[in-house]
């Protein structure tokens, strides 16, 4: 393999395919353009492009198979994986790869089937048809090289109890001949996903009565080809719109009539008697964002026909008004639409298959901002089928996933630099063993068995530069590059170090650790942290693992120092610091009793800190809560319920505004002891009244048992991003960029080393980026950090 000069390079390594066994190929990546070189030298038959600096795309090739494609999460890790079907004329099979190595799994192999060997149709469909929380696949299958006999059918994922490496069983809808479209969408309204189909003059609507039962709606159409489903008429139901017309879905959509409803008839009265007539490629979107449906369309099978996009005040009685994007391109079997280059308005990817003259141009649109100017940017001359977009490298842009042609391949990948080049990147991580040597908390006190849950981030030597606290041991940051030996020191007892905050104004590091029933400030005694002394502070019960897994600093009493939050047996407490803080006997008050976890903000924008946490350690019982802060000192803290989680234990909680809506929501994974993917990171949504109870939920990843998570903007884009640390299985440290609205995107900085209480994040090189540390529970000999090089050169 080999590599152009890139500083995306890092964020490619990751696109490479490793070989399930299964595979009928031998796919591999190959990486033939980038973002800041033009190509000079023909591959595979492909014309010198220069490329426009204006969107980054690097090209790759994913596989020689052929088919359609989709991108979506098929395996909820939070990270897009593709799914393709290869479709000869005479056989086939549906796959999937898993991102970001690509292995390949099979999904089906038709030659197993008794009835239908080939996958025959245009389109396929991501959808959740049984309603489980993961998607299913929707296609249509049928006898070789028969348009007649077939059947649509959805094959289920075996999430959310099974493997998703396959195979998946099949569910057959109903038979029909050739389908044109696959739309999934509920057109009823009953809360089940059904789905469209296009034929050459027919569409077909299955209502769905449940996962395997269907009850089927025809409908006569002009012929012959392209769609898409959008609720056009803004009346809360989907319509069907057509090459050139458009179907209204009425009130009663099982038994009411469907309107038809003209856009250009120039696209459905072609009358030269040939199969070619009336074909096109659909594609609804608001594009010039007034709030109103459009639609754009191209002739997928003929050439002297333009890619226009309509706009209409009405959409039932019209008129729509053409704008034309591109004239000259013939044959264009590509039309979609997206915000390629990030910068909030909508352009548009067409393409001509490999048919008529050459060049077959692949391009990109680039919307002016009033969706009348477009610049065009040219990504292949070789021809390109039926593309479909999604992140596949899951870095907040969107991509390209193509295909030469209908019955040849290889797939093809343009991938998108537009984010990464705006924002700091999230792919460039170079890892570094801070110590591999640590002992654990049992090899000095009972209980035996318990590890060190401290980790805290924090400059104690007045260089510039953050130190590292971590059980019970300091460890002085070399520095520049911070590859250097990082000093260990030994604070001199077997204490768990867990929060660096000053104490008592002096140019000397402090730190509070717990070594239940006693809490200590550990003070250094020199500048560089050589030496310590130990003060006890107060005392709190052990908990069942010794000292607890919770703590911070918050200001809940307004004025002075922070208070210094705890986890004990007996609930949340909090030390106030002293005006003699030598004399020990710090104030405790405990808030919230029977309960583990915490975080801390204004969430009911009184103007005082509250705490977040879990309300009591149950199996059958697993509440969020928050406690509002009385603001007199006391303890008689209220409690308001926000949600639970319902796969196992909560562990980690945060509190941050991850919706940008200037309330702060609350962020949970969930913990447990089966080795099984199917723990879930959540965030709840604040509500109008945070303590009226029922906060939204929404989950942003599932997978193995997450005991590791901070908040943090880790791309520098405005808004505040998850990091997550897996405790075991595949042990994956990922960051979930946030697109300011709450949705995230996975992207994997490393696997393999497991972080428990860990990923937590710093600016340790003081670069302007973010850096992430670790600590362990099985490999607890182990401290890990990733420095972030976002901001360094390829030479450093």
């Amino acid at each position: 393999m080999k590599y152009f000069s890139s500083p995306k390079k890092h964020r490619l390594e990751n696109l490479f395919l490793k070989i399930a066994p299964f595979c009928l190929f031998l796919p591999g990546i190959i990486i033939l353009g980038c973002a800041q070189s033009p190509l000079t030298e023909k591959k595979e038959g492909e014309a010198a492009v220069k490329k426009s600096a204006d969107i980054p795309f690097e090209y790759a090739i994913l596989d020689t198979i052929f088919g359609h494609r989709e991108v979506s999460d098929i395996d909820r890790d939070g990270l897009n994986d593709i799914v393709v079907a290869h479709n000869p004329e005479d056989s086939g099979f549906l796959v999937w790869y898993k991102s970001p190595g690509w292995t390949r799994y099979l999904i089906a192999d038709m030659a197993s089937y008794s009835d239908y060997k080939a996958y025959r149709s245009c389109d396929m469909e991501l959808a959740d048809i049984d309603g489980d929380g993961d998607l299913d696949i929707v296609g249509r299958i049928g006898e070789p090289n028969s348009d007649i006999k077939g059947v649509t059918c959805w094959f289920e994922n075996p999430l959310p109890g099974g493997d998703p490496a396959g195979p998946w069983q099949r569910h057959d809808i109903g038979e029909n001949e050739y389908v044109k479209e696959i739309h999934a969408a509920d057109f009823d309204r009953d809360g089940k996903m059904d789905l469209a189909t296009r034929e050459n003059r027919r569409v077909q609507i299955w209502f769905q009565d449940t996962p395997d039962s269907w009850t089927k709606k025809e409908i006569g159409i002009h012929d012959h080809e392209g769609g898409d489903v959008a609720d056009l008429d803004s009346d809360g139901d989907p319509d069907i719109v057509l090459n050139g017309f458009w179907l209204e879905t009425p009130d009663s959509a099982r038994t009411g009539e469907y309107l038809e409803h003209n856009v250009d008839s120039k696209w459905w009265t072609q009358k030269e008697p040939s199969w070619m007539d009336n074909n096109c490629k659909v594609c609804v979107i608001d594009l010039n964002q007034d709030g109103r449906m459009d639609v754009l369309l191209s002739h997928s099978e003929k050439p002297g026909y333009p890619v226009s996009w309509y706009e209409a005040e009405d959409p039932g009685s019209g008129p729509w008004v053409e704008h034309v994007i591109a004239g000259g391109m013939d044959y264009v079997h590509n039309l979609r639409a997206a915000d390629f280059d990030c910068d909030g308005d909508i352009d548009v990817l067409a393409g001509e298959m490999l048919k008529g003259d050459d060049p077959d141009e692949l391009a990109v649109f680039i919307n002016d901002g009033t969706s009348l100017a477009w610049k065009k940017q040219v990504l292949s001359t070789r021809g390109n089928y039926s593309a479909s977009l999604g992140d596949i490298d899951n870095d907040g842009d969107i991509d390209i996933v193509g295909l030469r042609n209908y019955d040849s391949g290889p797939l093809e990948l343009w991938i998108n630099g537009t984010k990464t080049a705006r924002d700091l990147s999230l792919a460039r991580w170079r890892y570094i063993e801070v110590d591999n040597s640590r002992a654990r908390w049992g090899d000095w006190a009972e209980p035996g068995w318990s590890r060190y849950f401290g980790l805290a981030l924090g400059d104690l030597t007045g260089d510039g530069y953050a130190d590292i606290v971590s059980g019970r041991y300091f460890y002085r940051n070399p520095g520049r590059g911070i590859t250097g030996a990082w000093t260990r020191v030994d604070f001199g007892l077997n204490v768990d170090a867990m929060i660096i905050t000053d104490i008592d104004s002096d140019n000397l590091g402090d730190v509070i650790g717990q070594a239940c029933p006693d809490v200590y400030w550990l003070e250094a005694l020199d500048t560089q942290g050589n030496n310590w002394k130990a003060k006890k502070i107060g005392t709190q019960p052990p908990t069942d693992h010794g000292n607890g897994q919770g703590y911070m600093t918050a200001q809940i009493i307004p004025g002075g120092k922070p208070e210094i939050l705890l986890e004990g047996g007996d609930g949340i407490s909090f030390f106030q610091i002293p005006d003699n803080p030598e004399a020990g006997g710090w104030p405790r008050t405990l808030i919230a009793g029977n309960s583990y976890g915490m975080g801390a903000g204004d969430l009911d924008s009184d103007g005082l800190i509250d705490i977040a946490g879990f309300d009591v350690r149950s199996q059958e019982d697993r509440p969020v809560t928050w406690w509002k802060n009385p603001g007199d000192g006391t303890g008689a803290w209220k409690k308001s319920y926000v949600g639970k989680t319902d796969g196992s234990f909560p562990d980690r909680i945060m509190v941050a505004d991850l919706n940008g809506d200037s309330r702060l929501d609350i962020a949970v994974t969930e913990e447990t002891q089966k080795l099984v993917p199917q723990w879930k990171t959540y965030w709840f949504e604040q509500p109008a009244d945070p303590a009226g109870g029922n906060w939204p939920r929404h989950t942003v990843a599932v997978q193995y048992t997450t005991n590791a998570m901070d908040i943090a903007d880790m791309d520098s884009d405005g808004d505040l991003d998850l990091i997550t640390g897996e405790h075991r299985g595949p042990r994956r440290l990922i960051i979930w960029e946030n697109n300011g609205q709450g949705r995230f995107t996975g992207h994997l900085v490393d696997q393999g080393k497991e972080n428990h209480l860990g990923a937590r994040v710093a600016d340790l090189d003081s670069d302007g980026d973010l850096d992430i540390v670790g600590i362990c529970w099985d490999s607890y000999q182990y401290l890990h950090l990733w420095r972030n090089d976002a901001k360094k050169s390829d030479k450093q």
